[in-house]
C-alpha cells in the first residue's frame, strides 16, 4: 500500500462524526479524571460549605457576594444523592463544561458552522486550559457559560423553525442563568442589542 492510499484509508475511517466523538471523549477525560486530585480553592471551599449547610440543615440565605442560589441547591442535591466529598462537589461543573460540545454540534446542525469550524471549536472547548480548569472547579462559571450558550442555541433553533418550545427553552435557560449569577442581565442585553440590529438591518 503506497502513502497516498494509506492516507486515503485513514481519511475514510476518520469521518467528521468520529473525529468529533474523539474530541468529546478527550473533553470527558480531562474534565472527570481525578476530580479530587487537588484540594478545594478558597472559592470552592466557600461554595462547598454553603452547599453542605444547605444539605445538612436546609439553611440558605442569598448573598450577592457569593451569587446563587442555583449552584448551592444543585450541589446540595449531589451531596444528598452521592455523599459529600470534594469529588462529588465538582461533578456538575465538569458535566456542564462537557455540555458545551454538544451545543456546538447543535449549532453545526443548523448550518452556522461547517465541519472544520465545528472541529476547531470543539477542540478549543475541549482543551482550553481555562475552560478545563473551571470545569473542574466548584464555582458558577461553567453553569453560567452553559446557560448562555444554551440561550444562543435555543434562539437559533427558534429562528430556524419558529417552534415555541425553543423560545421556552431560551427563556428557561435565561431564568436559570439569573438564578446562577448576576451578570446574566448584561448577557441578555447583548443578545437583545444584536437581535435589534438584525431586525433593523433586515
Amino acid at each position: 500500500m503506497n502513502a497516498a492510499s494509506f492516507l486515503g484509508e485513514i481519511r475514510s475511517r476518520l469521518s467528521f462524526s468520529t473525529l468529533f466523538w474523539c474530541i468529546v471523549l478527550i473533553a470527558f477525560f480531562v474534565r472527570f479524571w481525578a476530580l479530587d486530585l487537588t484540594l478545594y480553592h478558597h472559592d470552592e471551599a466557600v461554595h462547598g460549605w454553603f452547599s453542605y449547610r444547605l444539605f445538612q440543615e436546609g439553611a440558605y440565605e442569598y448573598d450577592p457576594s457569593y451569587h446563587g442560589p442555583f449552584l448551592y441547591y444543585v450541589t446540595a442535591g449531589m451531596f444528598t444523592l452521592f455523599g459529600d466529598s470534594d469529588q462529588v462537589g465538582r461533578i456538575l461543573p465538569a458535566a456542564f463544561g462537557l455540555s458545551l460540545l454538544p451545543m456546538v454540534y447543535a449549532i453545526h446542525r443548523l448550518g452556522y458552522l461547517d465541519k472544520r469550524q465545528t472541529l476547531i471549536a470543539g477542540l478549543f472547548l475541549a482543551l482550553s486550559p481555562e475552560l478545563v480548569y473551571f470545569s473542574r472547579f466548584l464555582r458558577h462559571d461553567m453553569f453560567q457559560l452553559a446557560f448562555t450558550l444554551l440561550v444562543l442555541v435555543a434562539l437559533l433553533y427558534y429562528h430556524s423553525s419558529g417552534k415555541l418550545r425553543y423560545a421556552a427553552l431560551a427563556g428557561l435557560s435565561a431564568g436559570l442563568g439569573m438564578c446562577c449569577k448576576e451578570d446574566m442581565p448584561i448577557l441578555l442585553l447583548i443578545f437583545g442589542i444584536y437581535g435589534l440590529y438584525l431586525l433593523l438591518a433586515r
